[in-house]
């Protein structure tokens, strides 16, 4: 911290700090006013002075930029001021230097020392005036606040935060770690984690187990013969890293390898077997591509299309900074065309080739299919030890009673209090039919529980693009399906497969193996269907026991009867669309809904704040869910005008995409 120096007037005694060593150019600072003696009460201007240095007297008006007025009294003294810091703090002055000044009845009453601007480093991305600086600018986002007060508010307001998946309960995190402590998290099911969720098929936190959720994180990938981190995941890493600082060994956060890649793994398409009637595994396909699904000339068409789009200037872009990399694609149209569209309309393709393109991935933009295969080619990964379950309820400890378990919120509205205060009500039902409501109401609320469930709550009247976001943003289905078996027979034989999954166009679609405690003896968990988009919505229709029957069959018909006569009969079946606390899987937006409705979340809609990882650009993976808690709570510290504890969080979690 850098101090000012005193200016006595009138016997009054102020001190004038700042956090920071040098003036930046349209960014925002905090000012500091220590109060040491009695001081005149009334309304106080807060100025900015070029070019200005000790020697000026102190008693008459200098050349200044105003900053803002403040109130003070007996019992109102702010103490932290906001300051937006100009762009054109220097312009037309051969000087560079400022200073803040305090006045009272246009009368000085205190300075700072001299300050020393700095230019701002910052580049603008080029070809993207509407996307300048960082993904997520806070500076033209506190402008947009159009706040009555340059003094920040008490860290006192209450907050609440609808959901305990990752985004909310990092979220909270957040804001204990900014001294924000009067939050709670109100969580519709009686368990932390949201989508992310192990299933133990024993005791909790031991094996045997299968991840119904996230299973997996990405930590590096190959470009140029070089293998290089995956930054945009890092920071999984470092919340469990804090988590770990935090608690002891037993809620600390372990990770694995997990083999995302087999060569023993099967290939099954068209029902097609070697002659000895054996289905061939990724390495019998990999050396001998007749034996893969020959799409003819369509095929070699759809080849083309990613091609197109999945360059290796692309990769690397995607790989150094995925949020300069979206906001690029933007410019390209790359979140105006579905694959289908993009193929058939702009690339001219054949009808096959554009249905072939727009398999695997329905109505998802481009944008979204690039991240998407630009990902799956990582070839390093990891998973958490005895379950991914492990990174939520690390939280546990730290959170002690902030979180309100089985309160399913159905009601939204706006309140005034009998002070002029707006705020935020939240109702909720003990029972469906019960009629009356209950509630509580705060100053902020972060709604981190996905749209798919939001749209169907009773809401108050919205802006029009938030509104629509919460109707009509699409979201993705999945279904997946764990079987117990008495020994890890996929393990043995003259085929092990260790690891890994099977890609069949069977109704189960990928079969996934344990990563974790390979070569185990005793019983063994297979994820034995995986499967998203439409189909999966048809199987969540069956009846579960039909389902479960349909899954077995099709990896007896995959592994030998040996996987029957070794199933234990225990299962566990988990469907996005099935899930009344989530109903859905991820989001995979339509075209333009990236472009339409992302602007929209960097705003505070009368109060509540919208995180998740709907709200990302980068859909299915937890740290998108981090990245908008981050993001989240930077809005609520910067519109509360506590800029230094935002520009904390930014530096502390080395985020490079947040401008403050």
């Amino acid at each position: 911290m850098s101090l000012f120096t005193w200016q006595t007037v009138f016997g009054q005694a102020i001190r004038v700090t700042l956090n920071h060593e040098h003036i930046i150019p349209d960014s925002l600072a905090n000012i500091y006013l220590k109060y040491h003696q009695t001081t005149y009460y009334g309304t106080w201007s807060i100025r900015s002075t070029y070019g200005c240095d000790d020697n000026k007297g102190t008693s008459s008006l200098l050349p200044d930029t105003a900053i803002g007025d403040i109130v003070v009294s007996s019992d109102q003294r702010p103490k932290k001021l906001v300051w937006y810091i100009p762009a054109n703090i220097t312009a037309d002055r051969e000087d560079s230097t400022v200073c803040i000044s305090v006045y009272y009845q246009n009368t000085m009453i205190a300075k700072s020392d001299v300050y020393r601007v700095r230019p701002s480093s910052l580049k603008k991305t080029k070809g993207l005036p509407d996307w300048e600086h960082k993904f997520f600018d806070a500076v033209k986002f506190y402008s947009g606040t159009k706040s009555e007060s340059i003094a920040a508010h008490s860290k006192r307001k209450k907050i609440g935060i609808v959901g305990a998946g990752i985004s909310g309960l990092f979220s909270g995190f957040l804001l204990d770690s900014a001294g924000f402590h009067n939050y709670e998290i109100i969580e519709a099911s009686n368990r932390l984690g949201g989508r992310i969720n192990t299933s133990y098929f024993g005791e909790p936190n031991e094996y045997p187990y299968q991840e119904m959720g996230a299973m997996r994180v990405p930590v590096a990938y190959s470009h140029q013969n070089r293998t290089m981190p995956s930054k945009d995941h890092r920071i999984v890493f470092q919340l469990a890293e804090e988590l770990n600082k935090r608690n002891d060994m037993k809620h600390h956060v372990k990770f694995v390898e997990w083999i995302q890649n087999n060569e023993n793994a099967l290939y099954y398409k068209d029902g097609f077997r070697l002659d000895n009637g054996a289905i061939p595994t990724i390495r019998d396909v990999t050396q001998n591509t007749s034996l893969k699904l020959d799409l003819g000339e369509d095929g070699r068409q759809m080849d083309a299309i990613t091609a197109h789009y999945m360059t290796d200037e692309w990769m690397g872009k995607l790989g150094t900074d995925i949020y300069e990399a979206y906001q690029e694609s933007l410019t390209q149209g790359y979140d105006d065309w579905s694959e289908w569209s993009y193929a058939r309309h702009y690339l001219r393709q054949s009808l096959n080739a554009s249905a072939l393109a727009a398999l695997e991935t329905d109505e998802a933009v481009i944008w979204d299919n690039m991240y998407v295969t630009f990902t799956m080619q990582s070839t390093q990964w990891k998973t958490i030890d005895r379950g991914f379950s492990r990174l939520p309820n690390a939280f546990a400890p730290l959170l002690g009673d902030k979180v309100r378990f089985n309160t399913k919120v159905s009601k939204l509205s706006f309140t005034t209090t009998e002070g002029g205060n707006d705020q935020i009500r939240l109702q909720w039902k003990s029972a469906p039919f019960d009629t009356v409501y209950q509630e509580e109401t705060y100053d902020r609320v972060i709604i981190a529980a996905p749209f798919s469930v939001v749209r169907t709550w009773h809401l108050p009247k919205l802006s029009f693009t938030i509104g629509q976001a919460i109707k009509n943003l699409r979201f993705s289905q999945a279904c997946k399906v764990a079987l117990e078996f008495e020994t890890r027979f996929w393990e043995h034989g003259d085929r092990p497969i260790f690891g890994g999954c099977s890609t069949t166009d069977m109704a189960i679609g990928r079969v996934c193996y344990p990563s974790y405690q390979l070569g185990a003896k005793g019983r063994g968990v297979m994820l034995a269907s995986y499967k998203a988009d439409d189909l999966a919505i048809r199987l969540g229709a069956m009846p579960e026991d039909e389902h479960i029957a349909l899954v077995l069959e099709n990896i007896v018909e995959l592994h030998g009867q040996q996987a029957r006569e070794q199933f234990s009969g225990n299962y566990r079946r988990y469907c996005g669309i099935k899930d009344p606390f989530t109903a859905a899987s991820w989001a995979e937006p339509l075209p333009g809904q990236h472009s339409l409705y992302v602007p929209a979340f960097f705003q505070i809609e009368q109060g509540l704040v919208f995180v998740g990882e709907h709200t990302d650009i980068k859909h299915a993976w937890i740290s998108a869910a981090l990245d908008s808690a981050l993001r989240g709570v930077v809005m609520i510290l910067v519109e509360a005008g506590h800029v230094d504890d935002a520009k904390r969080l930014v530096h502390d979690w080395d985020i490079s995409w947040i401008r403050v």
